[in-house]
C-alpha cells in the first residue's frame, strides 16, 4: 500500500491494536458479526503464513463443547469472517479447506494489519521509524482491546502473551522514534512523544530519564524537575522506595548544570 503523494508505505488501516476496526476502501467499517470472530481473526493474523487445523481452532475457542458442535460454531464464525474478507477485497488471503484454515497472503511481507508493521520480518524497525517521522504514530491500545474468550484459558493465556509482546514492540519503536526526533532537533515533537510513552508505561524509569534530558535540553529545567518529583512521590507512595540511583544521579546532574 503506497501513498500516491509521497511514495511512502502507509500504516495499514485494518486495526487489531486497540478496538478492532476493519474499514473498506471507502472508509466504511465492515461489521464482524461474532465476538469470537475477532478472536479467530486476531489469532490467524498473528499466526499468519501457515494453516491451522479446524479441530485445533474449534478446541481453542470452544473448549467446553464436544468436537461436533465446536466445529459447527467455527464454521459459522468462519463464514462471517470470509464475508468480511470478501468485502475488504482480500478474499484470496484467507485460505480454507475441509481440514484447515490459514491467513496466508501470497506476499508474506505485505502489510495487512497494523500489527504487521511491528514485525521486524515484515518491516525493519529502522525503516519504520524513518517512515513515522512523516506520518507519526498513535497508540490505540492493547491488541484486541475489549475482546476475551472467558471460557478458554488457553486462548486467554495466548492473548495475554500476545498483548504484552506487541506492547513491548510498540514501546521500543516509540522510544526509537522519540530519540530520532530529538536527534533531528525536533524537540517539541520528541517531548510530546515522550509524555505519551510515559502515559503508556509509567513505571519504567528509563522513559522518565529520557524525557528529563529532552526537557532540560529544551530549557524546560523546571518541567524536568517536576517530572522527577512526581516520579519520586509516586514510587514512595506506591512502592515505598525512591527512584533508582541512576535516575537520582541524572536529576542531580541536570540541576547542577542548570545552575552553572
Amino acid at each position: 500500500m503506497k501513498s500516491p503523494s509521497s511514495g511512502l508505505p502507509q500504516i495499514p488501516h485494518l486495526r487489531l491494536l486497540g478496538v478492532g476496526s476493519l474499514p473498506d476502501r471507502t472508509g466504511v467499517d465492515v461489521h464482524l458479526q461474532y465476538r469470537k470472530g475477532w478472536a479467530l481473526l486476531g489469532y490467524l493474523a498473528v499466526e499468519r503464513g501457515r494453516s491451522h487445523s479446524r479441530e485445533q481452532l474449534a478446541g481453542l475457542l470452544w473448549p467446553d463443547l464436544a468436537s461436533a458442535p465446536a466445529r459447527t460454531n467455527l464454521r459459522q464464525v468462519l463464514n462471517s469472517l470470509q464475508q468480511v474478507f470478501t468485502a475488504l477485497g482480500l478474499c484470496d488471503v484467507l485460505r480454507t479447506d475441509k481440514h484447515s484454515i490459514g491467513l496466508i497472503p501470497a506476499d508474506q511481507c505485505c502489510e495487512l494489519f497494523d500489527i504487521d508493521v511491528l514485525d521486524p520480518l515484515i518491516v525493519e524497525e529502522g525503516d519504520l521509524v524513518e517512515r513515522l517521522l512523516e506520518t507519526g504514530w498513535r497508540h490505540r491500545g492493547l491488541f484486541l482491546e475489549g475482546i476475551s474468550v472467558a471460557d478458554s484459558a488457553e486462548f486467554e493465556e495466548w492473548l495475554s502473551f500476545t498483548r504484552d509482546h506487541y506492547l513491548r514492540r510498540e514501546l521500543r519503536m516509540m522510544c526509537r522514534l522519540r530519540d530520532r526526533l530529538f536527534a533531528l532537533g525536533r524537540r517539541q515533537d520528541a517531548i510530546d512523544l515522550g509524555w505519551r510513552i510515559i502515559r503508556i508505561d509509567g513505571w519504567n524509569e528509563a522513559h522518565h530519564r529520557a524525557l528529563m534530558v529532552i526537557l532540560a535540553s529544551d530549557g524546560a529545567i523546571h518541567e524536568a524537575s517536576h517530572l522527577y518529583s512526581e516520579l519520586e512521590r509516586t514510587l514512595l507512595r506506591q512502592l515505598g522506595c525512591p527512584p533508582s540511583a541512576e535516575t537520582r544521579a541524572l536529576h542531580t546532574e541536570l540541576m547542577r548544570a542548570s545552575r552553572g
